[in-house]
């Protein structure tokens, strides 16, 4: 691994069950009414409630997943790079089932790919509300719990123990030392060594790089990676852009600026400091498959941090390098 002043290191996170989508009677009247307006309510109600494991999309869905990780591991492989796969617990139980181990576990086995938890059903550590929902922080023993059935569910399948954990939806706000202490020592409590939670700014847009947004510590020892940039969903990603505000989706050229102009900013922001600049970056493979399956993009990214000298290395690259200093 190739410790650079900037290293970037991209996530892509396994896509929700159907635990987490969001009840039909949650969605605010402000958005019924505008879902309403535009014709589109009926369609976002069956959307949100139709059986998501019975539903054959889902199944092409996740067959999608599992080929982009396995391709995005051999591009990485060719830079010498990492990349970091964030796996849902019941995702994983079900596709293993559906598909058969060696199928699943084959995408995943290149050393290039570190993987860790996304939890087990993709239900939030804190209160948030998405998409007109409300969902409530759940009891710290039930988060416990749940981190643990993550874990052995991604031993059992593919062989890994988990350190790290992405936490689902992203956090406007890194955990309370007082308020999340129970999470915290929940996430200690079953040896998660990091944790990316903090994803989004209070006005809910995903996090610049800057200096509050590299990692650090929480007080028991569980080390903070805000995520930066979770702009795959939220603007290329033309199903869920166009149910809400008819946002077309980017254009290959218009991704590829805005990822490179976030890389000049953390160079940027190097010459401003001694420290090292991580830019960990929140991507889902269902989406990369919609707008980049050919990876041109992503070609774009690794060769440009190639030639300026910019690290490619996972969240737990970044956990060891910070752990160590």
């Amino acid at each position: 691994m190739s410790i650079e002043q900037v290293n970037l290191a991209i996530s892509y996170d396994t896509e929700m069950p159907i635990e987490s989508r969001i009840p039909a009677d949650f969605i605010s009247k402000r958005t019924y009414s505008k879902l309403d307006m535009s014709g589109k309510k009926q369609a976002w109600i069956d959307y949100i409630t139709k059986d998501l494991w019975k539903d054959p999309n889902f199944m092409r869905q996740s067959r999608n997943e599992l080929f982009t990780i396995k391709e995005l591991g051999t591009l990485f492989s060719e830079f010498n790079g990492k990349l970091t796969s964030f796996v849902l617990g019941s995702w994983l139980d079900v596709i293993v089932e559906e598909f058969g181990h060696q199928k699943v576990t084959e995408p995943f086995s290149n050393s290039a790919i570190d993987i860790q938890s996304h939890s087990q059903n993709h239900k939030p550590y804190k209160t948030t509300v998405k998409e007109g929902a409300l969902y409530e922080t759940q009891d710290s023993s039930v988060i416990s719990n749940e981190i643990k059935a993550s874990k052995d569910s991604i031993k059992k399948h593919l062989g890994v123990d988990v350190i790290g954990l992405r936490t689902p939806m992203g956090n406007i706000t890194p955990f309370s030392e007082i308020e999340d202490i129970e999470i915290l020592d929940a996430l200690k409590a079953n040896n998660i060594k990091y944790v990316s939670s903090w994803l989004k700014s209070e006005q809910k847009k995903p996090n610049a790089i800057s200096l509050e947004t590299l990692p650090f510590y929480y007080d028991n020892g569980v080390l903070e990676i805000p995520g930066v940039s979770s702009y795959d969903v939220h603007n290329t990603q033309p199903t869920r852009m166009l149910l809400f505000n008819n946002t077309e989706s980017w254009t290959e050229e218009q991704r590829t600026d805005y990822y490179i102009g976030e890389l000049v900013n953390a160079q940027t922001l190097a010459n401003h400091t001694d420290k090292n600049v991580f830019v960990p970056w929140v991507f889902h493979p269902a989406d990369v498959f919609m707008y980049d399956r050919n990876l041109d993009v992503h070609l774009d990214i690794l060769e440009f941090c190639e030639s300026h000298d910019i690290g490619i290395i996972s969240y737990t690259d970044i956990y060891d390098i910070i752990a160590k200093n």
